[in-house]
């Protein structure tokens, strides 16, 4: 029997370890998960923030790449303009070199002589002087217009830029308008409700007040009558009473005040709400008359 007691003392031992160890066990790998989650969370957190700079960074680079691009195409344009103008230019200087060699070439022939020739050259290399000085004024003007250009067409990307992200926000703005209104409107009608309800209990409270204090003078009155009256010993004590409706009154009062100190409070939270309410009111108003005076820009 003894030995039989103590299997089972052995039995249940190794059973209560097994159960302890199982229990710590769960535990930790409880708590395992709970740290997993954690991190998981975490580093979800995470991927969602790197996901949103990374927007960021390719909404940048795209705008930036757009405007590289319209850069080039714009040397590219000024540069085939610039080469146009150019064989234009070559083209006129040649044709007006021929015709004064051509006058040059008659008069040399027509009088032979040395000096002749000699003044023929210096009126050609002062033609050309003065048609080459032309051309470069005139193509310096050309790079001065069209250095404004660029400027201006980068200005105006910029400008449409910012009214489509100025669009975006008054859009986003008015989607919650009517909600944040209705919700103040709704909020002050509370608020109006509730202060409307406190005035009267306290106006009511006020008046059960004033009714208690009469009834209590004409009770002092009445036992101020008896006791100098001499109508003595056989009188009834009001003196109960008197403490009773003292302390009703008293009750009153308190309840009064604390009417009153919430009647204030009220009208501070109606006082806030409104000044929030008309701010943000004014707020989109300024919004909708920013949005209505600003000229559309071309996109």
């Amino acid at each position: 029997m003894n030995w039989l007691n103590i299997s089972l003392g052995f039995v249940f031992l190794c059973n209560l370890i097994f159960l302890v160890g199982a229990a710590f066990l769960l535990y930790r790998i409880v708590d395992a998960t709970e740290q997993g989650r954690d991190e998981l969370l975490k580093a979800a957190n995470q991927n969602m923030d790197g996901g949103k700079h990374l927007l960021m960074a390719a909404r940048r680079s795209v705008i930036e790449m757009e405007r590289l691009n319209d850069a080039h195409l714009s040397r590219e344009t000024s540069g085939s303009r610039t080469i146009a103008e150019l064989s234009s230019q070559i083209r006129l200087l040649g044709e007006r070199l021929q015709k004064n060699a051509m006058p040059a070439a008659a008069a040399h022939d027509a009088s032979a002589g040395a000096r002749e020739s000699d003044n023929a050259d210096r009126i050609t290399e002062d033609i050309r002087a003065k048609l080459q000085a032309d051309l470069n004024a005139v193509l310096s003007k050309n790079h001065q217009l069209q250095d404004e250009i660029d400027q201006t067409s980068y200005r105006l990307k910029d400008a449409t830029s910012s009214n489509r992200e100025l669009r975006e926000e008054l859009n986003e703005v008015k989607g919650i308008k009517k909600e944040v209104v209705d919700n103040l409107i709704k909020r002050t009608e509370e608020l109006e409700a509730q202060l409307k309800q406190a005035r009267e209990r306290a106006k009511a409270a006020e008046m059960h007040a004033e009714n208690n204090a009469v009834q209590l003078d004409d009770i002092r009155e009445q036992i101020h009558n008896h006791v100098f009256t001499g109508t003595g010993g056989g009188g009834i004590d009001q003196s109960g009473l008197i403490e009773s409706q003292q302390d009703q009154i008293d009750a009153l009062a308190a309840r009064e005040k604390t009417l009153m100190e919430r009647i204030d409070e009220l009208e501070q939270a109606f006082q806030r709400n409104q000044t929030e309410k008309n701010f943000i009111e004014d707020r989109f108003l300024q919004f909708d008359s920013d949005q209505t005076d600003r000229p559309a820009t071309p996109p």
